[in-house]
């Protein structure tokens, strides 16, 4: 009797663990907020776009995307550390 109550005794245990765990892991990320350029500039001499932008809330990486004139879809450029809030992209002309 004691090893039969034992037994269903840590299989209910297991079975709350296994659902704090899920919980836990399946917790919603927090919004970032929203991004504000600051300034974007093009440096002919080098061959680079200069851009900058201050820091906003809960962002793991700040992603830049172009798009061309005329064009319907935006194309990404590059991503970047949430630590950085400005970079240079390099470009070549035709």
């Amino acid at each position: 009797m004691k090893k039969k109550f034992s037994a269903i005794l840590t299989g209910v245990f297991l079975i709350l663990f296994c659902m704090v765990m899920s919980v836990t892991v399946n917790a919603a990320q927090k919004t970032p907020g929203r991004v504000k350029m600051v300034s974007a500039y093009s440096d002919p001499d080098v061959n680079q776009v200069h851009v900058t932008w201050d820091k906003t809330t809960n962002a793991t990486e700040y992603v830049l995307f172009y798009k061309e004139v005329g064009a319907d879809k935006w194309k990404k450029v590059l991503s970047v550390n949430s630590s950085r809030k400005s970079t240079a992209i390099r470009y070549c002309c035709e």
